[in-house]
This record gives structure tokens, C-alpha cells and sequence, in this order.
């Protein structure tokens, strides 16, 4: 599932998708819902409310569902790995969720990418505006727990010019060029 907004011509999921199939071998590309939201720009509930409602549409007994950001440029297939392993070895538990030590404080902030369980659904479609599930992690009938990243760049958020162009530089030290 992907939300975008109304403007996107989808190229980059194209792309993405042709990538995916010369590397899988099958032939087969992978099943990619797309729901477009265009009220995306009011704030991350409006996509959160967009995908969720999307996929309830055709999954109406979905269990859970994963919210990850597009702007998480180095989020890696370990750290998804290690949510989803996370959330199969707690049962019972409401949330998975990235974990990021803040100086100063005593407790982790948690954040995308996270695994969200049905017990949640509704008020995922409660929220407003610019709120996510970080809202919802601090209600205390949602159990939930954290996993770290093997590294911290992992959750790096591209939110800016500055932070885009702290990317490219991460991006090259990591030896993979910038294009």
C-alpha cells in the first residue's frame, strides 16, 4: 500500500517495481495498492486515515498493518526485520515501533516504522491534522514496545533542504555514489 498525493505520476514506484522484478527473477511484480490522498498536505492523519481506510476496503479483517515514511531515506530491510520479529514474538501486544535514544531524556522516542495492531484502527481514523501514532503510544490502554536500529540513520527523517542535503553527504560515506 502506498499513499500519494493527487499530483504524483508514480514514476518512482515504476521505477521501483521494475527494479524489484529484474532482481526477484520471477517476473511477478510484487501486489502494490496505491490510495491517493489528497488532503495529504492538512497533515499525516489524512494519509494515515487515506491507506488505512484503503486497505480496510478489500482486508476488512486486517490484523495490522505497517506505517513506514517515504522520507526515511536509509531505513533498512534488518530493522524491518527485526519490528516484525519483535511483534511475532509479543502476542497480545498493540504496537511495535523504531526507537530513537534522545539526549536527555530517560525514555525512547518512538516513531516510524511501526507496526500497528487492529486494536488500534480506530483511532488511527480519530486522528487529526499533523498527528501520528507517536499520539497513540502514549495512551495507556495500547501496549506496544521498541526496537532500536543497529544505527541511528536508520531513522534519519528528510524534512528539509538541510536535512536532504545531510543525506546526500550520508548517502556517498556510505560508498553508494549520489545520483
Amino acid at each position: 500500500m502506498v499513499v500519494v498525493r493527487p499530483e504524483d505520476d508514480l514514476q518512482w514506484l515504476q521505477h521501483s517495481l521494475g527494479q524489484y522484478k529484474s532482481t526477484a527473477g520471477s517476473g511477478e511484480w510484487p501486489d502494490v495498492h496505491v490510495a491517493v490522498c489528497s488532503r495529504s498536505p492538512e497533515g499525516m492523519s489524512h494519509s494515515i486515515r487515506s491507506g488505512l481506510l484503503h486497505l480496510l476496503s478489500f482486508r476488512p479483517q486486517l490484523e495490522e498493518v505497517m506505517v513506514t515514511l517515504a522520507d526515511q531515506p536509509f531505513l533498512s530491510a534488518a530493522l524491518i526485520n527485526r519490528l516484525t520479529d519483535y511483534w511475532a514474538s509479543q502476542p497480545g501486544i498493540d504496537y511495535a515501533a523504531a526507537a530513537l535514544k534522545v539526549d536527555g531524556s530517560s525514555e525512547p522516542l518512538l516513531m516510524p516504522p511501526a507496526i500497528l495492531g487492529s486494536t488500534m484502527f480506530v483511532e488511527l481514523l480519530r486522528l487529526e491534522g499533523d498527528e501520528g501514532a507517536r499520539k497513540l503510544f502514549k495512551m495507556s490502554r495500547f501496549k506496544g514496545g521498541a526496537v532500536e536500529p543497529f544505527s541511528r540513520m536508520c531513522l534519519f527523517d528528510v524534512d528539509t533542504p538541510e536535512d536532504a542535503d545531510l543525506a546526500k553527504i550520508h548517502y556517498r560515506l556510505m560508498g553508494r555514489g549520489v545520483r
